[in-house]
């Protein structure tokens, strides 16, 4: 588990251990395998909670590195909603109206359960009209073959560097997309910012 703490982050770890240990009792359970689990005693490493956040020049540089394909869209609307990365990258257009300004996010999308309204921004609500609608595709923004998006790796990776680009090959210090949304209060000087 400490190779994995040191490659993937404790998050990632503390799931692995979870269900390792869940599959390990079911098959205990099951007369599959004998013998005690074996992740009973395993000590996990501590979970830092996140702590970064990104300062208004540095939240600049991320709009203007963004671009304008699904992904950079994507960060766009992180920076101006403040939402969680799932909430807005697995985004239905049924949860959107424009009339209203309004996502309603139903409780099976976020993470508390509950429904919760976010309202649009201008800068939001622009971004969101200028996305083309296709005859059947239910997410606003979609992976290969009109699944979910998945390439967010790859996404940030090249996002990092185009921000490393622009800042005259300075890198950004480290950060996620799940920082973004740390600072939204900020999100609409930023956008005027930004152009």
């Amino acid at each position: 588990m400490k190779e994995l703490t040191d490659t993937t982050g404790p998050i990632s770890a503390k799931r692995a251990h979870a269900y390792l240990s869940t599959f390990y009792a079911w098959l205990i359970h099951n007369n599959q395998c004998g013998g005690a689990n074996p992740c009973m005693g395993i000590k996990l490493g501590k979970e830092e909670p996140r702590s970064r956040t990104l300062s208004e020049p540095e939240l600049v540089d991320v709009w203007l590195a963004a671009g304008e394909d699904d992904f950079g869209v994507i960060v766009k609307l992180l920076i101006l909603t403040g939402q969680r990365l799932r909430e807005i990258g697995d985004l239905e257009w049924l949860a959107i109206d424009l009339e209203k300004r309004l996502i309603e996010l139903p409780e099976r999308r976020t993470k508390n359960g509950k429904p919760h309204l976010v309202p649009l921004s201008a800068p939001a609500l622009a971004l969101l009209r200028a996305i083309p609608r296709y005859e059947g595709r239910r997410l606003v923004f979609a992976g290969p073959r009109s699944t979910r998006m998945t390439n967010y790796s790859s996404g940030k990776a090249q996002l990092d560097k185009r921000i490393t680009a622009l800042r005259g090959g300075v890198p950004l210090p480290h950060w996620t997309l799940h920082d973004l949304p740390q600072r939204c209060h900020a999100a609409i000087g930023v956008a005027r910012a930004a152009g």
